[in-house]
C-alpha cells in the first residue's frame, strides 16, 4: 500500500470517530467508569473489619498476640468461642477469626508460630487489613521478645 492510501484511510477514519460520539464514550469514559467501580469493591467498606479471636493458649504468648491485634486500628476485635466462629463468619457478623490453639506459645517457642486464620473471603478488601495486623501483632511480640 502507498503512503497516499495508509494516510487516506487513517484520516477518513479519525473523522468518522470525531463525528460517533458513543465510540468515543466507548474508548474513553467507559474504561474509567469501570476502573471506579473495580476500585470501589476492592476498597470495601471503609469500617474496621470484625475479627473474633480465639485464645485456647496455655501460656502468655496468645494473650500477648491478642492484645496486641485488640489494639490495632485497622480491626475491631471480640472474644468469641471456637464452636461458634464458623457461623459467625456465616452469618457475616464477622470477617475472620483468629484460633491461638493451646500449644501455641511452646510451638512459638519452638520456632514455629501458626495461629488459625479462618476467612469469610466474600469481600477482598476486608481480608488484607485482618493480615495486615496478625502480621503487625506477630511482629510486635517477636521484637519484644528479642529485646527482653
Amino acid at each position: 500500500m502507498s503512503a497516499k492510501r495508509v494516510a487516506a484511510i487513517t484520516k477518513r477514519l479519525l473523522e468518522q470517530f470525531r463525528r460517533d460520539r458513543r465510540t468515543l464514550a466507548l474508548l474513553f469514559v467507559a474504561p474509567i467508569v469501570i476502573l471506579g467501580l473495580l476500585g470501589y469493591l476492592m476498597r470495601g467498606s471503609s469500617s474496621a473489619p470484625a475479627v473474633g479471636i480465639v485464645n485456647d493458649d496455655q501460656g502468655p504468648l496468645g494473650a500477648t498476640v491478642a492484645a496486641a491485634l485488640a489494639n490495632s486500628s485497622g480491626i475491631s476485635t471480640s472474644t468469641i468461642q471456637d464452636s461458634e466462629g464458623d457461623s459467625k463468619l456465616k452469618d457475616g457478623s464477622l470477617a475472620a477469626y483468629i484460633v491461638f490453639p493451646s500449644d501455641f506459645s511452646s510451638r512459638a517457642q519452638a520456632g514455629t508460630v501458626v495461629p488459625d486464620v479462618h476467612l469469610e473471603g466474600s469481600q477482598p478488601g476486608t481480608i488484607a487489613p485482618v493480615l495486615q495486623a496478625l502480621q503487625k501483632g506477630l511482629i510486635s511480640v517477636a521484637s519484644s521478645a528479642e529485646v527482653g
